[in-house]
């Protein structure tokens, strides 16, 4: 039986927080490391949340480093350690 009231506190938290970026005014800079293509809920979230709020992504990852056409970014073909 999974217990949802925690995860949906959590997802109601994130969404304030970025809620609050998005009207502050300030620069963001989302940083993503060793988020291969496995791990497509990652990604989609660092990019989703770089377009949000006008911001930049960077992703660094040895295998899987590109970043999608339309995303402002940084890509780096290493580890992130």
């Amino acid at each position: 039986h999974w217990e949802s009231s925690r995860t949906r506190r959590q997802q109601l938290s994130f969404a304030k927080w970025v809620h609050s970026l998005e009207h502050s005014g300030s620069r963001v800079l989302v940083v993503e490391l060793g988020a291969g293509e496995a791990v497509p809920t990652v990604r989609r979230t660092s990019e989703m949340l770089a377009k949000r709020l006008g911001g930049t992504l960077l992703r660094i990852n040895p295998r899987d480093s590109h970043i999608p056409h339309g995303i402002r970014g940084l890509s780096l073909a290493c580890g992130a350690l």
